[in-house]
């Protein structure tokens, strides 16, 4: 708090109560200040809190829809070999019967 030099006899009341006034309205404006301050100290980590809360939520999110994909892709790989392995039977049946057609023609010549 800012306080006047009441001892100095060099100078009139009416100055005196002028810069006693004027030191009043400075510290009350100071103590807004101080105030704020306070304000802004506490308000700051709550901010940084719903800031890295929302920024969390948000990975999570993306985090979940990337798993999801990924979960999504395995299925489909996994229905794509089965689809593969039951082409590869398919084929070695078709040219096991393609080789008895061939024999059993070279039979009948």
């Amino acid at each position: 708090m800012i306080e006047s030099d009441s001892n100095s006899e060099d100078l009139d009341p009416e100055t005196k109560t002028d810069i006693n006034s004027g030191l009043k309205e400075i510290n009350e404006k100071l103590s807004c200040v101080m105030l704020s301050n306070e304000i802004l100290k506490n308000l700051i980590p709550e901010i940084v809190r719903n800031v890295r809360e929302e920024i969390t939520k948000i990975f999570e999110d993306k985090l979940d829809k990337l798993e999801s994909r990924i979960f999504e892709v395995e299925i489909e790989n996994d229905k794509l070999k089965k689809e593969i392995e039951d082409n590869k039977r398919e084929s070695a049946k078709k040219k096991d019967e393609l080789r008895q057609a061939i024999i059993d023609i070279d039979k009948t010549s």
